[in-house]
């Protein structure tokens, strides 16, 4: 009776250890393990859009995440004694972004979104960091204004020439632009007042005013000056975000807040699977996009945009409705 209970108790053993390997193998593999923090730059809504679309992918994977503000980050000594223990790190927007990046200590553990092109040009010295910018290749905005604008052939933007990134990208649009297009970038510094500039730049007598995403340069009075001469000269701008378009912009392209949220929080899982943080340099991924245009706005133009390019627009304002 003894030998046939420990027969019995042996094989139960195996049999139960046996079980746990079959379940051990069917469960998938996480990092729930790790910790991570994201740092938020603000207030701002599409800020907060794009944390919970992280925080949402993050949970999903069960790896615990922590949000705190960039203000915390700067100013309490808990909070940023958190950064600095985490596995891993999310900085949502460009003020964000560049203050992990300004720390040796941190930098090679951030991931960052909602970063404008300007910014960006600061991440691509060599590093461990990786994320998503805001910038939607030049390529795919020029081919959208011309399905927008078929006729057009002369971009004009304003840069500040001051500024290295800003010299940069108005050779990389002209570089861009197709065979017989022209480009006439105006500098701001050249002139009193960013109306004056403005005014320069539709003296040049361009087809479509052409904007790129540089919080300095288009703050809220520029983006309204520019709308309004827009409407006064019936020349069309391209706008950067969708709240351009909305605004009063033509055309544009639309980077979203949640998208940006999902694209660097599955890079930020990828990372953690791996296991070993990697030492090469990362490339900033190209964001995800949506074409927008605005029919009232086109209307109070007088411009016909092709009806194969409204069906395939990806955003369409139309208050008209």
């Amino acid at each position: 009776m003894i030998m046939w209970l420990s027969l019995m108790t042996r094989r139960g053993v195996q049999l139960i250890s046996y079980l746990l390997l079959i379940v051990g193998a069917m469960v998938p593999l996480t990092v729930m393990a790790a910790d991570m923090v994201v740092v938020v730059s603000g207030q701002a809504k599409p800020y907060h859009e794009a944390n919970r679309a992280v925080r949402q992918q993050l949970r999903d994977e069960q790896v615990k995440v922590y949000t705190i503000t960039l203000k915390q980050f700067t100013h309490n000594d808990a909070a940023t004694q958190k950064v600095e223990q985490a596995d891993s790190i999310i900085a949502i927007g460009t003020p964000a972004a560049l203050a992990i990046h300004g720390r040796e200590d941190l930098k090679s553990r951030m991931a960052y979104c909602m970063v404008s092109h300007m910014a960006g040009a600061k991440f691509t010295e060599a590093g461990s960091f990786y994320g998503v910018t805001t910038v939607v290749p030049l390529d795919v905005q020029v081919k959208w204004i011309k399905r927008v604008l078929p006729k057009a052939r002369h971009v004009g933007m304003l840069h500040d020439a001051k500024d290295a990134s800003g010299r940069k990208l108005v050779e990389q649009l002209r570089a861009t632009l197709p065979d017989g297009w022209k480009l006439t970038a105006v500098d701001v510094n050249r002139y009193q007042g960013i109306a004056a500039a403005i005014d320069a730049l539709f003296d040049a007598n361009v087809d479509v005013v052409w904007t790129q995403p540089d919080a300095k340069l288009y703050r809220m009075a520029t983006v309204k000056a520019l709308l309004l001469a827009s409407l006064r000269q019936r020349v069309p701008v391209f706008g950067f975000s969708n709240q351009f378009v909305k605004a009063g912009a033509l055309c544009g392209v639309a980077v979203m807040p949640k998208d940006q949220g999902q694209q660097v929080a599955q890079m930020a899982i990828e990372k953690l699977k791996q296991a070993t943080k990697a030492a090469e340099r990362m490339q900033p991924a190209k964001p995800r996009y949506k074409t927008a245009i605005n029919l009232v706005v086109a209307e109070r133009l007088n411009v016909k945009i092709p009806s194969v390019t409204v069906e395939q627009a990806d955003l369409v304002h139309d208050s008209r409705k």
